[in-house]
């Protein structure tokens, strides 16, 4: 915790040095020793949140610290416009229906409407990994071929099941799914519980998220009205971002 503590108050420090500020001058802000803040400043760098100066030796942001902030912007105005007409969705279909956002090798759920009926919860910021759930597969099946590559390699398939445990099934898997435009998983997250999502493009058509309802299979196993709901819900959320 200590270490999270200053890695952070680095952070802060540094936004304040747009030119950029030496080690010792930022030690001195900080209160700690040199070698203490050049390790916090060298694991900001290997994360490339900070770049160094390789003639002045200074220290500054990287671009990559906007794009935390760009995507959270992004993220709530996704969020905005799909909202209402998630709710509408979930009152037509009776149905729990989550919009997911990639975060590297996680899908992370943005927005929540669960349905009043069903006997689970689904809540907003709850990660799931993307080789093992609906919203990841239906995302990552459409993705350029550089960025699925460094999404299969950054996964651990380990935490695979008897469906999906290595790259190789993964592909079919993605396969199956660019060919019926939609992916489904059953009880692979949550007992009793199936998934099914569809891929959520901006108005360029590039995939930026994932539309999905879930549904306890017991009481009413999905049906192809559902996935046609679904996949219209998507599209019309892509058009008002159009």
């Amino acid at each position: 915790m200590q270490l999270v503590d200053r890695t952070l108050n680095a952070l802060v420090v540094l936004s304040r040095y747009p030119e950029g500020i030496s080690v010792n001058e930022l030690s001195g802000i900080m209160g700690l020793p040199a070698s203490t803040t050049h390790r916090v400043l060298n694991s900001l760098k290997e994360n490339n949140f900070v770049i160094q100066d390789e003639k002045s030796k200074m220290y500054r942001l990287s671009y990559k610290v906007l794009t935390l902030t760009d995507n959270m912007n992004r993220n709530n105005m996704l969020v905005a416009h799909a909202h209402q007409k998630m709710m509408d969705l979930s009152e037509k279909i009776r149905r729990t229906i989550v919009l997911a956002v990639r975060e590297g090798d996680k899908m992370v759920y943005a927005d929540v409407i669960n349905y009043g009926n069903e006997v689970f919860v689904l809540n907003k910021g709850h990660s799931v990994p993307v080789f093992r759930s609906s919203t990841g597969r239906a995302a990552a099946a459409f993705l350029p071929e550089n960025e699925l590559e460094n999404v299969i390699r950054a996964t651990d398939f380990s935490t695979g099941n008897r469906f999906v445990n290595d790259e190789e099934s993964f592909r079919r898997v993605l396969e199956q799914v660019r060919a019926c435009g939609y992916a489904v998983i059953d009880e692979e997250l949550q007992s009793g519980v199936q998934g099914v999502s569809v891929p959520l493009p901006d108005g360029e058509g590039r995939v930026i998220a994932a539309l999905a309802f879930a549904t306890y299979k017991k009481e009413r196993a999905p049906q192809q009205e559902d996935i046609d709901e679904l996949k219209k819900c998507a599209e019309q959320i892509t058009a008002s971002l159009s």
